[in-house]
This record gives C-alpha cells, sequence and structure tokens, in this order.
C-alpha cells in the first residue's frame, strides 16, 4: 500500500474514533438524564404520596415545607455513585441542593437536556439559591434578634448559676456574646429575673441587643437521692510537688454565712456576717482541724463582701471546728465553722458489676460487696430512678444509660418496677453515679408529658423575660405541638417568644422531618443539636454522623440551627483548650448560633470562639468550601 493509502486509512481511523466517542458520551449523557428523570419522578411522588403533611403548614412557610419534603424523598435514594460521575462531567453533584433540591434537579436536566439538543419546555422552579438563603437569613433574624455585625454565625452563653456583675456581663457582651441562656434546671425565678435585668441594662449602655433563651427543663428521667449522705466536711488542700512539699498556698475565698453569692468553684470558708467587714490583710484565722492539727488562714486580700486566706497546709473542717481570729497576736473573736454540707454519698460501679434499678425513685443505696474476693455482691447496688412522670416500656436486653452515659447498663430481667441489669461499659474503671445525674433509655419506648409540672409552675416567670424559650426532650410531633400551644397560650396578650427545639434523644432523630413539619407552623423557630444527651442517646460513635444530618435537613426547611454542648469546654473551666474541641469549634460554622456553657473562663472561650468564627467564615458557609487566597500557596 503507497503512503497516500495508508493515510487515509489513519484518518478514517481517528475519524470512526472520534464518531464512536461522541455516540459513547451521548448514550451516557441520556443514561444520566434518564436517571436525573427518574429522581425526579421519585420526590414527585414522595410529595405526593405524603401532601396531607403539608395541609396544617401556613401559606407563607409551604414553599420551606415542601423543600423539606422534597430532601427527605431525595435522601431515600443512594446517589454517591451518580454524584461522582456527575462531579467527572462538571455538573453538579447535588451536594449543596439542601435549599433548594427541586430547582437543583431541574437545573441539572436542563444542562443534561441542553448537551443533548433536547429542548426544555418546563420553566425553572420559583426557589433559587439566593431565596433559600435569604428565607434562613430572615429567620434567624427573626430568632435570635441583631444580626453580628461581623461574622453570621451567633453565640450563646450559658448564664451562671447566680446573677453576673455588670463588669462580667460588660466583658462577655464585648468578647463577641449575642444570646444569653438561663438554664431553669438551676436557679430560681427571682435568680432568673436578676440575671436578665443585668444583662439587658448593660447591653443597652453598650448600644447593643442580646437576646435571652431561657431553657424549659422538661420530663428528664434522673437518679433519685441517696438513702445515706456522707460526713460534713470540706478539705482544702494547697499544691505539693511529687515529695509532698508544699509548691504554693491554697487561696481560699471567705465569704459571710450568710452570704447567697459565694465566689464559684472552691467551697468558701464561711465566717460571722459581722467580720467580713473588719476582716485586714496580716489578719489570721486560726483552727483546730478535725484531724487534731493546728491550721491558719493567712489573710491576703480583703474586698467588701469578700477576703481571701491563704493556707500553706492541707486541713479538714467539720462543724465541730472552731475558729478564732486575731490581729497581730491579740484575739479578735471566735465563732463555730458553719455551712459545711454533707458529702455526697454515691454508687460506685464498674464493668461486671450486678444492679438493681428501680423504676419507684426510691432512694439509691451503695450496696455491700463480699469481704472475701472483694467483687462479688453480698447486697448488689440499688438505684432509684426518678421518672418525672415519665413511663418506661422496658424489655431484657434494653440499654439503660446513667450519669449521662458514663454507665452502661443491659437489663436482665424484669420485675415490675425492678429492672436486674449488668454494666458492660464504663469510661473509666469506676464512675461514682450520684443523686440527679440523667439517665437514658436508648432501646425503651417513653411516654412523658411535653411540658414537666416544675415547667408548668415555672412557664409564667420564663415568659415575662425570655425573647426565645427552648423545650427540651421533644419526642414526637405532638409533643412539639403541645409544648408550643401551651407556650403560645400562657403568653396571652404578650408576643410569644421565639422557639428553639432541643434534638436530645433517639425518638426525636428518628422523627426529625415531621419535627421540622411542626416547626415551621411557629415562627420564629430554630433547632438545637444537644450533643450531650443526643451521644448518650444513639451513641458516640454515631454522633459525628448524626449532628451533620440534622444540620441537613434544618436547612432543608430553611430553619437555624444551634451547636451546643461542650464547645471549648475545657477552655471555659481550666482556660487551656484541647487541640480536639479547638476543631470541633470550627466545625461549628456550619450552624447560625454556637452554645458555650458555663465556666470560670467562659469569657475567654467567647472570645476565642470569636476568633474562630472569624476565620472560619472566610473559608466556609454552611457545606460550602469557600476559596480566598491562601497565605501558604506561595513556593518561593
Amino acid at each position: 500500500m503507497d503512503a497516500a493509502g495508508a493515510s487515509a486509512r489513519v484518518v478514517s481511523g481517528l475519524q470512526f474514533a472520534r464518531t464512536l466517542d461522541v455516540v459513547m458520551t451521548k448514550d451516557r449523557l441520556r443514561a444520566l438524564l434518564a436517571e436525573v428523570v427518574k429522581i425526579e419522578d421519585h420526590v414527585s411522588a414522595f410529595v405526593t404520596a405524603h401532601g396531607s403533611s403539608l395541609a396544617a403548614v401556613p401559606a407563607r412557610e409551604r414553599v420551606s415545607a415542601e423543600n423539606l419534603m422534597e430532601y427527605v424523598g431525595l435522601r431515600q435514594l443512594d446517589l454517591r455513585r451518580l454524584q461522582l460521575e456527575l462531579g467527572e462531567w462538571g455538573l453538579t453533584s447535588l451536594g449543596r441542593c439542601e435549599g433548594r433540591v427541586r430547582s437543583s434537579l431541574r437545573e441539572l436536566r436542563r444542562r443534561l437536556e441542553d448537551s443533548l439538543g433536547i429542548p426544555s419546555t418546563e420553566a425553572p422552579p420559583a426557589l433559587s439559591r439566593a431565596d433559600a438563603e435569604r428565607l434562613l437569613h430572615e429567620r434567624t433574624c427573626a430568632l435570635f434578634g441583631e444580626w453580628p455585625t461581623d461574622r453570621h454565625v451567633s453565640i450563646m452563653v450559658t448564664a451562671d448559676d447566680d446573677p453576673p456583675t455588670e463588669e462580667a456581663c460588660s466583658v462577655l457582651i464585648g468578647a463577641g456574646m449575642n444570646v444569653l441562656r438561663i438554664n431553669t434546671a438551676h436557679g430560681s425565678p427571682d435568680t432568673w429575673r436578676a440575671t436578665a435585668s443585668i444583662v439587658r441594662r448593660v447591653a443597652a449602655r453598650m448600644n447593643r441587643k442580646i437576646s435571652i433563651e431561657v431553657d424549659l427543663q422538661g420530663s428528664k428521667i434522673r437518679t433519685a437521692r441517696m438513702q445515706s449522705a456522707g460526713p460534713a466536711v470540706v478539705r482544702y488542700r494547697p499544691e505539693k510537688d511529687a515529695l509532698g512539699r508544699v509548691v504554693r498556698e491554697l487561696r481560699v475565698p471567705i465569704v459571710g454565712a450568710s452570704d447567697s453569692l459565694p465566689p464559684p468553684g472552691m467551697v468558701p470558708l464561711r465566717v460571722p456576717d459581722a467580720w467580713i467587714g473588719g476582716l485586714r490583710v496580716g489578719d489570721v484565722l486560726e483552727t483546730v482541724d478535725s484531724r487534731e492539727r493546728r491550721r491558719r488562714f493567712h489573710i491576703c486580700e480583703v474586698g467588701p463582701r469578700v477576703a481571701v486566706g491563704e493556707l500553706d497546709e492541707t486541713c479538714y473542717l467539720t462543724p465541730a471546728c472552731q475558729l478564732a481570729w486575731s490581729r497581730d497576736g491579740e484575739p479578735c473573736g471566735t465563732a463555730p465553722v458553719v455551712g459545711i454540707a454533707a458529702l455526697e454519698s454515691d454508687v460506685p460501679l464498674q464493668v461486671g458489676d450486678e444492679v438493681q434499678l428501680w423504676l419507684d425513685g426510691r432512694p439509691s443505696e451503695a450496696g455491700v460487696r463480699s469481704p472475701v474476693d472483694g467483687r462479688s455482691w453480698l447486697v448488689p447496688p440499688r438505684i432509684g430512678l426518678n421518672l418525672d412522670q415519665a413511663a418506661v416500656a422496658v424489655a431484657p436486653e434494653h440499654r439503660v444509660l446513667l450519669d449521662d452515659g458514663k454507665v452502661e447498663t443491659v437489663i436482665q430481667a424484669v420485675d415490675n418496677a425492678l429492672l436486674h441489669a449488668r454494666v458492660v461499659r464504663t469510661v473509666k474503671p469506676v464512675v461514682r453515679v450520684r443523686a440527679e445525674k440523667g439517665v437514658n433509655f436508648p432501646d425503651s419506648e417513653i411516654r412523658a408529658p411535653a411540658l414537666s409540672a416544675r415547667d408548668r409552675e415555672i412557664l409564667p416567670a420564663v415568659l415575662e423575660l425570655a425573647d426565645i424559650v427552648g423545650v427540651s426532650f421533644v419526642r414526637s410531633r405532638s409533643d412539639l405541638h403541645e409544648e408550643i400551644d401551651e407556650i403560645e397560650r400562657a403568653s396571652g396578650e404578650r408576643k410569644p417568644p421565639g422557639i428553639v427545639v432541643k434534638i436530645e434523644t433517639a425518638q426525636a432523630v428518628a422523627m426529625l422531618p415531621t419535627l421540622l413539619l411542626e416547626a415551621l407552623q411557629h415562627t420564629p423557630v430554630g433547632i438545637m443539636i444537644a450533643r450531650g444527651d443526643l451521644a448518650a442517646e444513639i451513641g458516640f460513635e454515631r454522633l459525628a454522623e448524626v449532628q451533620q444530618e440534622i444540620l441537613w435537613f434544618a436547612e432543608a426547611a430553611h430553619l437555624p440551627v444551634v451547636w451546643a454542648t461542650q464547645v471549648l469546654e475545657n477552655l471555659a473551666r481550666t482556660g487551656i483548650p484541647s487541640r480536639a474541641e479547638v476543631t470541633d469549634a470550627s466545625m461549628a460554622v456550619q450552624a447560625e448560633c454556637v452554645m458555650l456553657n458555663k465556666g470560670p473562663f467562659v469569657a475567654d472561650a467567647c472570645h476565642t470562639l470569636d476568633a474562630i468564627l472569624h476565620r472560619m467564615e472566610a473559608h466556609q458557609f454552611k457545606k460550602l468550601s469557600l476559596y480566598r487566597p491562601l497565605e501558604i500557596s506561595s513556593l518561593a
């Protein structure tokens, strides 16, 4: 064959290859289009089949309810392979479609049709990306109030049990706090009113608007009181080195006997009220402690309501001890030690232990171990459970989690109100379970009043001061409807507060779409991922997965989310953050609000969280990664 013939054959072969590629490309595009049409049909059929669920949603919220239903229908399908292939073709992978499901599918379909030369006659759905973001933004502002001027994620800070000083409020607001949270599980209506009043007064002076969220406790199952208590004693122990030598004197707060606002943290030494105003630096408070050892507190600081005494030896004080006040060796007075509470008793548990769980709230007892092996029980420990008007359908093999998940037990047998259980997991070798600790039944059906008796009692006081009310332990749509209906009815002529629905049970996660549909009937409303109880209910292994799913479904309903529990917990409590919790805090940028728990260093935690959010908002919005210029992008 001559050169010309060979060349013609090569050209012919190339043309055939190109024609084959085009044919294969069109065949694959047609297959992709068919898959997308099939998905659209499935989503439409799902919404039609569940149309009755939308009937109660007000017209103004209907577009969000329909989008939520479309997202529920979409997430019934396994789209992983399709998403990867769409990405290879340079098409949307549907990975950011939460806020506008139908329009995302329609846009994808039109691009495939355009590529195949198929005319499209359908107009795109009305809900655009901008519309979805606007709805979420409006509802976030309606719920949390003033939008932060320099970031789009708000910071919620949990108030301490006692009213803060104006200075402490000023520091928190300056550090970036936007919402103050009051937990009604602690304190009283008078304390909450005082806290709210101080915060609003300081915020007004700083020309800031701080919203106040008040959490109702809900019907939470807790461990009962202990039958016996330990001795009334307090131990003060200075810091020592490995050889037992004192490294630093212990600084003990000293307050009046009737002072209701002791400093947080250490148990204060209480003296007669008349002494507080007379104490001077250099004075000495001397005592003989419970071990017959003489101990001295040297006064190093004094203030209007509190003094500080330095102690350089370990001291055990009981109500039988006496205090002698002296100045320059001259006696100034004597008084008995007061205000020392009995040590809280507990039930020590370890893996393998038998334990009796009583559903009738009877007091807990520690049990008696065998003196022979020290392991087996002569009398097994008993833990009473206060059900708070709840009814629990338990059965053998169901799990019961004690102390907010620190101890996992499995029911062996059920005898009316008595559960025979065995400890199968603990967070450390021995966990001491005390009174008033949370109990979870992740495998059992729980029926409980939507609002506890105490919630109903304090509700009028809560509504006096709350911009937002947090509703707890919601398990079903009827629970949520009943709680919000009660809150709206109790509000009377007053504008009802915003509502935050706390997702903290396995039942709530399973019912999440229906809870969101109910929530859309009441505005303003948002969702809280209460990760503490939620982790105990669903297992720590699933928490990372489930918290993301809650974020996605809430975004589909265009509802704001609060990312809560243990955010910068070490920093708030000790002043030093862990590496892991800083990374966790950075993930919170996907929510609309982040909650900090209380602690001595909560202002530092708030300032740090503010800085983290500032930085992360330049990199991420919801699930979308944002590409700003990076300092590490240079090879110089």
